[in-house]
């Protein structure tokens, strides 16, 4: 005799409460809806503030025998910071550089300070430089000739190419290495040809970009430490006309009346908090 409806419901009512009084789920949400969970989590992660590093670089032109920019600079600042290995490589090349403490000696502070805007004998500028920590820029010095021979980067013989629409550059990147403390490496590299879509070496991979063909010189390649405030000053060393010394601080004039001087200073180091960082979205 089979037990009246009502019984039979009450007795699959009270089976149900009992499941859930014991912590059994009556449903299950199944594989799909734990895979979604897992590939899509509710909250994203925090992303990491990024070190940013500020640099101010200056580039002083001077007429050729400007005192300003003769031995009286250059015995003014450091020029034992680094491996003298790599200040003669430098040197051989037409290139040199120096290091001065954040309160420059009076030949760097007058250079810097005065002849800001353009005159018929001198002229002075000044570019603010962001650096994200651990990455690196490009900074243009000077613009080569059409139809200008540049030496080929790793051929001490003398072996040369002749490019169009050049332009010569220090890629720079930026280190932090402590609190104030900055490490700075430039490596020498002349841009040239027209703009189309190149294989570049990134850290991790090739990609595609569009750019100029570019002479890197790694032979040339240095580096140095800065705390804030400090300087580090590039320019001219004695060196033929077609030294890399020369296409960089003698070139960018048509006129061939002025040499110019690059003057980089690191001026701080801030934090900055990425956007799209706030949690909660998705």
């Amino acid at each position: 005799m089979q037990p009246p409806t009502r019984t039979r419901v009450l007795t699959i009512l009270c089976a149900a409460l009992a499941a859930c009084g014991s912590g059994c789920a009556l449903f299950h949400p199944g594989a799909a809806v734990e895979r979604i969970t897992a590939d899509r989590p509710f909250l994203p992660p925090l992303q990491s503030e990024r070190n940013v590093i500020d640099l101010e670089v200056y580039f002083v032109d001077r007429v050729l025998g400007d005192p300003t920019i003769g031995e009286g600079l250059w015995r003014a600042v450091n020029q034992a910071a680094g491996p003298m290995s790599t200040h003669a490589e430098l040197r051989r090349v037409g290139i040199q550089y120096g290091v001065a403490p954040s309160s420059p000696p009076a030949a760097l502070q007058s250079l810097i300070s005065r002849g800001f805007g353009a005159t018929s004998t001198k002229l002075t500028a000044v570019n603010s430089v962001p650096l994200i920590n651990g990455s690196s820029t490009p900074i243009p010095v000077s613009t080569l000739p059409d139809a200008c021979t540049i030496p080929v980067s790793g051929k001490k013989g003398g072996a040369s190419i002749r490019v169009n629409q050049g332009k010569c550059s220090f890629q720079v990147a930026a280190e932090r290495l402590q609190e104030g403390w900055v490490r700075l490496k430039f490596v020498p590299q002349v841009q040239y040809g027209a703009e189309q879509v190149r294989p570049v070496a990134t850290e991790q991979r090739w990609e595609n970009k569009n750019g100029q063909q570019i002479e890197q010189y790694f032979e040339q390649e240095f580096s140095l430490d800065l705390n804030r405030g400090e300087f580090v000053v590039i320019g001219l060393a004695d060196g033929p006309p077609g030294s890399l010394g020369h296409l960089f601080f003698r070139s960018g004039d048509p006129a061939g009346r002025f040499q110019r001087v690059m003057i980089v200073r690191l001026a701080g180091m801030q934090s900055m908090t990425p956007l799209g960082s706030a949690r909660g979205t998705f």
